[in-house]
């Protein structure tokens, strides 16, 4: 009884000093930590840094006017002086605001919902924004945010410093949100910089093309070999931009039946590109591919599922894209037919720009795989969930199933107005069993696309849906499954005049 009434007697003392309730507040999950949020490739918005004029982040209608003018693209094409260090004529001001549509990349979201996902779990004042200017390399870009990610720290842990509620905290530090070329310039930035890399906690990639693209070998190939007006406008920014040679493919991806070779600095300029400016990005690449392994905290999320560009035939200046690519051994060996010798073939998908295997250094934290394209992994649940799990520094959520049955979506890189065009939707499910819409991203009002059934060439099933557009501007097409939560995907679309 002795033992029992001097415990009853602590607790008392404890209610007395601390009053509380059966069903007490449950305190909100969040980070101290300072975040900085870079977007990837096409994702800042560009302005004359001397007339403020708006260059890139334009509506949809007025994009649709530059990409047939190309007044515009004029304007972003990269000097000798920026090429040589000497930025200042184009400043960037802003994540993207507005969806942008293009070429080969299908488009841009706005970065919007990224943002608010860090900012609900973190403090007021800790999100730093950094838009760069996507014309220019890796490199210049990632010297500038080692500047603004050392500043952005040292202002947030004065301001924490006077937070009662962190009081016995440890000191805050930094994490990295970074959207495809974004990645790459976090992976420099920190390589240059020991000191930013000790001060940082996490760095959480999305659709980061860590091996490269060869999309972006697509952006580089000769006038003679495209017809449409916005791939021509896309090609002349291309040449003259370092940024762009930046994402070229650094792994084994030129079949020429019998092999598969790396691309060198002379098929680059045998494609159309500028020979010097691809020698100097494929051997600061592939030094950098290595330290990009060793990334503080990495969790990275991959998008995959849907048919993506893997590997390219060069013949007579020629590109084209295939969508299959190449493994290797464990030995190093390309894995080849053992009757022909012929190297076997391998569609692993990815987000439709970056595949799969390119978004992924190497050994890290396990991955969070998002069945969604390139540009909507910073708008998908399941992405945006995995960045919120990260900073609130609890478990990354790890692969992922996509609860889609691989469903993948391929749209057109561009269409026209009044002209038609074909929507592949690779999935085996039934048309009634699936939803299609278009609808301008101007307006509220989408239609839905009647779907039919069809097989791809390989023998696989697909639906499909023909639909041509009446007025310029940027489309969102949209595709659900109805199966539950994180069933909808979708994509933006570029119709401009035929003009």
């Amino acid at each position: 009884m002795t033992g029992a009434g001097s415990q009853y007697s602590q607790i008392d003392t404890v209610r007395a000093s601390q009053p509380w309730t059966a069903n007490p507040p449950i305190q909100p999950v969040f980070t101290h930590d300072a975040v900085v949020l870079l977007p990837g490739i096409m994702g800042s918005v560009l302005r004359d840094a001397y007339t403020d004029e708006k260059l890139w982040g334009l509506s949809g209608r007025a994009l649709a006017d530059a990409w047939t003018t190309g007044r515009v693209f004029e304007r972003l094409k990269v000097t000798d002086d920026e090429r040589k260090g000497l930025a200042g004529r184009v400043a960037a001001t802003e994540p993207l605001t507005l969806p942008v549509g293009g070429p080969l990349f299908n488009g841009i979201e706005p970065y919007d919902l990224l943002r608010k996902a860090a900012v609900e779990v973190t403090l007021p004042g800790a999100v730093l924004d950094f838009p760069y200017d996507w014309r220019l390399s890796v490199a210049h870009n990632a010297d500038l945010l080692v500047e603004a990610a050392h500043t952005h720290l040292r202002d947030w842990r004065r301001s924490c410093a006077d937070r009662p509620e962190l009081v016995g905290l440890d000191p805050p530090r930094l994490v990295f949100v970074a959207h495809s070329m974004g990645g790459l310039i976090v992976s420099d930035a920190l390589h240059t910089d020991t000191r930013l890399a000790a001060d940082t906690r996490s760095v959480i990639t999305l659709g980061t093309p860590f091996a490269g693209s060869v999309l972006a070998a697509a952006m580089l190939a000769g006038e003679h070999k495209v017809a449409a007006l916005p791939t021509q406008r896309l090609r002349t920014l291309a040449v003259s931009a370092p940024g762009v040679y930046d994402l070229l493919p650094i792994y084994p991806c030129l079949d020429t039946g019998t092999d598969v070779l790396r691309l060198t600095p002379e098929h680059v300029a045998a494609l159309g590109g500028d020979l010097e400016q691809a020698r100097l990005a494929l051997a600061r690449r592939s030094n950098a591919h290595d330290t990009a392994r060793a990334l503080p905290g990495h969790s990275p999320a991959i998008g995959i599922a849907h048919p993506t560009p893997t590997s390219i035939a060069l013949e007579g200046g020629r590109l084209t894209l295939h969508l299959h690519g190449h493994r290797h051994g464990s030995d190093g060996l390309l894995r080849r037919d053992l009757g022909t010798g012929i190297p076997l073939r391998f569609d692993r998908r990815g987000d439709g720009t970056v595949p799969r295997d390119a978004a992924h250094p190497g050994p890290t934290r396990p991955s969070a795989y998002i069945p969604a394209r390139h540009s909507a992994l910073t708008r998908h649940e399941m992405a945006l969930d995995h960045v919120k799990s990260v900073l609130t520094d609890q478990e990354p959520l790890g692969p992922m199933a996509s609860g889609r049955d691989g469903i993948g979506i391929v749209l057109p890189d561009q269409a026209q107005v009044g002209q038609p065009w074909t929507l592949e939707i690779h999935t085996d499910r039934s048309p009634s069993a699936v939803q299609a819409t278009i609808g301008s991203v101007e307006e509220d009002r989408p239609r839905e696309l009647p779907l039919r059934r069809g097989e791809t060439p390989d023998g696989g099933r697909l639906l499909w849906a023909r639909h041509s557009v009446g007025e310029p501007g940027i489309y969102r097409v949209t595709v659900d499954i109805g199966a539950g939560p994180n069933t909808e995907l979708t994509e933006l679309l570029l119709v401009t005049d035929s003009r």
